[in-house]
């Protein structure tokens, strides 16, 4: 085998290898190009709106605290409200990013491309199930607080207002989780013909 045959094996083993690994900028060297569509274009917008709410409410609250020794009333209680928006947002972004932290020991162990990419698809699937099942869990609880009217203590916020992005964002996780599965499946079955 020559040299300039010999580097060609080791660069297209290199890069079955990075697609066998469950990093977003690396699973993204298999995948088709995404532009973000309208939807993800709101929840950027909405997470973007959601960040700097939480960033002012907190310095105000801080700055009066501190600098003026008095206290606004309810800020705190609206700055956490706006933070699980943020949590949510942030969470269904990373997910159809595929930007999630994995901590697993399957590319330690697991040598063959091929087999990472299986097991990879089979975690995706798992981690669909597991995210319908929080999104059902979610809708439930938006619906205990919608129809019994429960409302924040301080602000007497309607609660329904912070919970309805749970079973949304949830949702779209859900969604982007099932893509994400369905295209490391299809990845496995190319590396393995």
């Amino acid at each position: 085998m020559t040299k300039s045959e010999l580097d060609s094996a080791e660069a297209s083993h290199n890069i079955a290898l990075e697609l066998a690994l469950p990093s977003a900028e690396n699973l993204a060297h298999g995948y088709p190009p995404r532009k973000p569509g309208p939807l993800v274009l709101i929840q950027r917008f909405l997470l973007g709106i959601c960040c700097l709410s939480v960033t002012a409410l907190i310095f105000i609250q801080v700055f009066t605290r501190y600098v003026l020794h008095t206290s606004i009333f309810g800020i705190e209680d609206l700055a956490s409200f706006v933070a699980v928006w943020l949590y949510f947002l942030g969470g269904s972004l990373g997910a159809w990013e595929r930007g999630h932290i994995s901590a697993s020991l399957v590319d330690l162990i697991v040598t063959s491309p091929q087999r990472r990419l299986w097991i990879n698809a089979a975690a995706a699937f798992i981690t669909t199930a597991l995210c319908a099942w929080m999104t059902k869990w979610a809708f439930d609880y938006f619906m205990f607080t919608l129809t019994r009217h429960k409302m924040s203590l301080e602000l007497g916020l309607p609660m329904a207002y912070v919970t309805v992005v749970m079973p949304l964002c949830l949702a779209l996780m859900t969604f982007y989780f099932l893509v994400e599965a369905l295209d490391l499946t299809a990845m496995a079955r190319r590396a393995t013909k």
